[in-house]
């Protein structure tokens, strides 16, 4: 049986800043009479900061759901020379007001055999939908996951494609998109900047409550890398999609030592 651990758990900085930081794979929208659901999955970013993305701030509920390895060591059971192994996953869900809607969401997730975070966003307007609202749920959810799948089964040049291809851009698209990614690239140096002070401070805390230990300084070990003042909107657009690719990497690379470090206190 996967073992649960509390949603608190997966808290990281609070700052919705950093929701927006990191690759998200959204479904379309499905719209009932006057309620309207979206989903989004991620592999990577934590439960409660998916569950706070800027788009779904305004929604009725953000039904979450999460599964991820376990830290603890896995099962084994062994009969003469062989070993089995198999992992131990925390899993957990939030229904935020759709009551069983979370449980299904997280049923979904071990039945595709899938680990990250997914939320389903729904926008209510007044009307009643009955159970035919969780066929929209899951249908939603399963949409994002599978894009998520899609990317991820891609092979390198398909997935540079995806980042770098520019069809048939107009230059007031070409203009647009610069803006956007300019934007963006700014956002992400931010919430770099949130996430290490963050992390320094865990390294802090951790150092304080063993001071025995040989582990480096945070100031050794956690440094603001990022160059503040950058100009982005001179940069041409393929320089910012491959920056915006490395500002996520760090960003992914930060919450994983922030997990790592709550793990180890």
């Amino acid at each position: 049986m996967a073992s649960k651990r509390s949603h608190d758990q997966f808290e990281k900085p609070s700052s919705n800043q950093v929701a927006d930081t990191i690759n998200i794979f959204e479904s379309s929208s499905i719209e009932d009479r006057t309620s309207t659901f979206v989903a989004a999955f991620s592999p990577a970013i934590a439960a409660k900061i998916l569950q706070a993305h800027q788009p779904y701030k305004n929604a009725s509920h953000r039904i979450l759901a999460w599964r991820k390895p376990s830290k603890q060591q896995s099962l084994s059971s062994v009969t003469g020379l062989n070993a089995a192994t198999r992992t131990i996953y925390d899993t957990g869900s939030d229904d935020d007001g759709e009551k069983y809607a979370g449980k299904k969401l997280e049923k979904l997730l071990t039945e595709l055999d899938v680990t990250g975070a997914v939320v389903v966003a729904r926008w209510y307007g007044g009307v009643l939908l009955g159970p035919v609202r969780f066929d929209h749920i899951l249908n939603v959810a399963k949409e994002a996951i599978r894009k998520w799948q899609t990317f991820a089964n891609a092979g390198p040049l398909q997935k540079k494609l995806k980042v770098d291809a520019t069809p048939n851009l107009t230059p007031k698209q070409e203009a647009e998109q610069k803006e956007r990614l300019a934007k963006q690239l700014a956002d992400r140096d931010n919430s770099i900047k949130i996430l290490r002070g963050l992390l320094a401070e865990k390294k802090t805390s951790k150092a304080q409550d063993s001071p025995t230990s040989d582990s480096p300084k945070p100031s050794q070990d956690v440094q603001t890398k990022v160059v503040p003042g950058i100009d982005y909107t001179s940069m041409p657009l393929s320089k910012l999609k491959q920056l915006e690719k490395a500002r996520d990497t760090t960003i992914s690379w930060i919450l994983k030592q922030i997990d790592e470090t709550e793990v180890e206190t």
